[in-house]
């Protein structure tokens, strides 16, 4: 039993010993004080094949599903304007503009014209149930074509 509580004891000098020597004889670029380097470099070994590949996969899994979530909440319905979409209309936005947010026309309710006056009612139906009524003029902005002097929302 002493003889190998001794041989144990040699091998455990001998771990200290080359460890030791390690310490000591680290590379110059490892820092002061010959202290090794946190995380010790092998010249043969890289990233692997597999390491490549899985970080070229996860780079393009990422990139083709951020494509395919940043599609606006805007157009997600062509058929009824949401109330997001009708909060953001503001006064003086060109028909063109509201039309290009909503993704439809809306109907005509009503048009009239006199003198280079303009006044014109479209309404869109509500995703809600209902309708928004828009009022478009060309004489409350300075006339510049027909821009939304009001809007209205009717819930059913």
């Amino acid at each position: 039993m002493k003889q190998t509580r001794d041989a144990n004891l040699g091998v455990a000098e001998g771990a200290a010993r080359v460890l030791s020597e390690r310490v000591t004889e680290a590379p110059a670029e490892a820092g002061a004080l010959g202290r090794r380097s946190p995380e010790p470099t092998h010249p043969t070994k890289g990233p692997t094949m597999f390491t490549k590949t899985a970080a070229a996969l996860a780079v393009a899994t990422l990139g083709f599903t951020g494509l395919a979530v940043t599609a606006p909440a805007a157009q997600a319905s062509n058929e009824c304007v949401s109330r997001t979409e009708y909060q953001r209309v503001r006064p003086g936005w060109p028909k063109a503009r509201v039309h290009n947010l909503f993704d439809v026309a809306g109907v005509r309710d009503s048009w009239s014209s006199s003198g280079g006056y303009t006044d014109e009612w479209r309404s869109y139906r509500y995703c809600g149930g209902g309708d928004v009524s828009i009022n478009y003029d060309n004489y409350s902005d300075n006339r510049r074509g027909l821009r939304v002097y009001s809007k209205s929302l009717y819930v059913w």
